[in-house]
């Protein structure tokens, strides 16, 4: 392992493409040679990036002999999160290693929360207290930050918005009509987003209808509800970007799709399954529904005035990261 390198905190090369751009952003706003290594599963990471193990014991010996060469270590992504119990304790304990270890923490672009547990928020607090700067990309984060630890974050944004739309259709974009409407929707804890897209969706029949897979398991939901409905798996979030141009409306749960929809400039409708996507659609100036609406949810195009803050806040975080990254030295 390289010594001066980021080490990066977060769940990465778990075939997610969310994460996948949250990796790639970041990466573009650090100087060219910048050498990052990121616990990860077992997909592929973008050329240039390195991977240590994240799940299991096994895992802890090569996260210390990365920490022990890096320079500056960073989390990003969904983080300290108690929908399972991995959720806090992966970063916690990583977060608390680094301290130990000596070396500067930072936080760019992360979405902290939900944390509804008293333990959860008590060893979140503790592992945030040692962090050097904090930039989060949603005002509930900065709140919650703020709750457990006394200190202010500064608002930042998604790395995804680091990211250009592809200038050529990705390999499987020929699955997607012009002018169709697509669908994405995610198993997991939200039975009844699942529901309500099942109630709303055959308004749209007859409209060309396709569904949008962020990963793997949101194929296999759509394929098994909406029988011979076909799916589209984007090779990247870049990829999602320039072929949802193409789309005349787009029905979106997942953030990271949702975002790609708003960003491609076309009437989208939000199915809000957790407070980041509420308030991501909320900031964007879309109607935001609820799951017990007999209606589906009214579509929307993002305000102008939610892109340019958003590319603001972005050009302000990479500023400030590579900042962190020079005082590392």
């Amino acid at each position: 392992m390289s010594a001066g390198h980021l080490l990066l905190i977060g769940f990465f090369g778990e075939g997610n493409l969310g994460d996948d751009a949250i990796l790639r952003g970041l990466a573009s706003a650090l100087p060219t040679g910048s050498h990052i290594i990121a616990t990860a599963g077992s997909t592929s990471l973008p050329a240039g990036i390195s991977a240590v193990k994240r799940r299991g014991i096994s895992s802890w010996p090569a996260f210390i002999g990365a920490l022990r060469n890096a320079r500056l270590v960073v989390g990003s992504g969904g983080l300290l999160q108690d929908w399972s119990f991995e959720g806090v304790t992966f970063y916690a304990l990583r977060f608390f290693a680094a301290r130990l270890a000596g070396k500067p923490t930072a936080l760019f672009g992360a979405g902290i929360g939900p944390l509804r547990g008293q333990v959860a928020r008590q060893l979140a607090s503790a592992a945030l207290s040692g962090v050097k700067m904090c930039m989060l990309r949603d005002s509930e984060s900065v709140d919650l930050f703020g709750q457990l630890t006394g200190r202010h974050a500064l608002l930042g944004t998604d790395w995804s918005w680091a990211l250009d739309p592809a200038s050529t259709a990705s390999d499987r974009s020929a699955r997607i009509p012009d002018d169709s409407v697509a669908l994405n929707i995610r198993p997991w804890l939200t039975p009844e987003w699942r529901d309500a897209a099942r109630r709303w969706w055959p308004s749209m029949a007859g409209s060309k209808p396709i569904g949008v897979s962020a990963r793997s398991e949101d194929r296999r939901l759509m394929e098994q509800i909406f029988k011979g409905l076909p799916v589209y798996e984007p090779v990247d979030f870049p990829s999602l970007l320039g072929d949802a141009k193409r789309l005349r409306e787009g029905w979106a749960m997942r953030y990271h799709v949702l975002l790609a929809m708003l960003r491609a400039g076309i009437p989208v409708r939000a199915l809000p399954y957790d407070n980041k996507a509420r308030q991501l659609a909320a900031s964007a100036g879309i109607p935001v529904p609820s799951s017990s609406d007999a209606c589906p949810p009214q579509p929307g195009i993002a305000a102008e005035a939610f892109i340019a803050a958003e590319q603001g806040r972005l050009t302000i975080m990479k500023t400030s990261l590579r900042q962190v990254w020079e005082e590392s030295r």
